[in-house]
């Protein structure tokens, strides 16, 4: 029943604007500029406005270019916009200026878009770089895979990355390690404009993945004499979720969590993800076959390991001693 009075709503709407385009009363040109800023009708009023002439049709119609969606049918949905911007005379200028005031990212992308498909006035389009910071946000998306694996393409060639990936083949895939550390640094600054709270909570959804894990370990291992403290504080509540499975080096982790420990601003949060992920990162190091893995692993867990993580190791440790001298237990018995 819903989707029955969803169609006929659209159906509604789409008749009144075609009723209006045929009656061609100047007078309904602020309705069909209001009529705009429904997705909806978005094509049906930019045909619309190619008849009947509105004053501020320009500006209505590059509002509208944020709300389309670029996945659908171009034939239907954009190029009705394009002919309408042509039509009023729509300049570079203005694009870019509308351009220059969007913080949607997927608006920010969609307006690019369409000053590719616009002549060059001497404005001047901006670089594709100045569109990054919006793709990484696409490229984090995991509730449109063919958005994101689009966004991905795109920071690809923005990048130069010869990197082939198969969209289809990872369709529900997260984003390459590269794209995640890029987010987390994005992230950790405020960026981009009024949604990073969004981009933390698409980061925290896919720490248990393996591209998480390698961003996190980009972060966490990078050479620098003054890491930049807001992206170690971001990452490291990320490394609360990383499987270690999915680490390179389990033990290198645990490394740089320790020499996090004592660093000024955010040792206490490295000491927390060391304790916190010590039953998975050290213990299984510290009964490493190879020695000094082993005693490395020990010197850390005995520099940071409570009392209570003490006697859970030695509980541990003591199970496959058990285990082998049962056999011999039984047979004497």
């Amino acid at each position: 029943m819903e989707d029955t009075d969803y169609q006929d709503l659209y159906d509604l709407k789409q008749g009144i604007i075609e009723a209006l385009r045929q009656l061609g009363d100047q007078r309904a040109a602020p309705v069909l500029t209001a009529a705009l800023s429904d997705r909806t009708c978005v094509p049906a009023a930019a045909r619309a406005l190619c008849d009947i002439h509105a004053d501020r049709a320009v500006p209505a119609l590059l509002d509208a270019v944020t709300l389309i969606d670029h996945n659908t049918n171009r034939s239907i949905v954009l190029d009705p916009l394009l002919a309408a911007l042509r039509h009023y005379g729509v300049s570079m200028a203005q694009a870019r200026e509308r351009f220059e005031s969007e913080t949607s990212p997927q608006g920010r992308v969609r307006l690019m878009h369409l000053m590719t498909q616009l002549p060059d006035d001497g404005a001047g389009r901006p670089p594709e770089s100045q569109i990054r910071d919006s793709l990484i946000f696409l490229a984090l998306d995991d509730k449109d895979n063919t958005g994101r694996w689009q966004a991905v393409g795109a920071l690809n060639k923005i990048d130069g990355s010869t990197v082939k990936r198969d969209m289809h083949s990872d369709w529900d895939a997260p984003p390459p390690a590269e794209v995640v550390r890029s987010a987390i640094a994005l992230a950790a600054h405020g960026k981009p404009r009024g949604h990073d709270r969004e981009l933390t909570s698409r980061l925290r959804r896919i720490r248990h993945t393996a591209p998480a894990a390698r961003a996190v370990e980009a972060v966490l291992l990078q050479d620098s004499p003054e890491p930049d403290a807001q992206e170690l504080r971001l990452t490291l509540r990320l490394a609360l979720g990383v499987h270690t499975s999915e680490l390179d080096d389990p033990l290198r982790f645990a490394r740089a969590l320790h020499r996090l420990s004592s660093h000024s601003q955010v040792g206490d949060s490295a000491l927390l993800a060391l304790r916190r992920t010590c039953w998975d990162l050290l213990f299984p190091q510290m009964v490493q076959a190879d020695e000094a893995r082993r005693r490395e692993a020990r010197t850390i867990f005995d520099a940071i390991a409570t009392p209570h993580e003490h006697t859970r190791f030695a509980r541990l440790h003591r199970v496959p001693i058990v285990l082998e001298q049962a056999p011999a237990a039984v047979q004497a018995g």
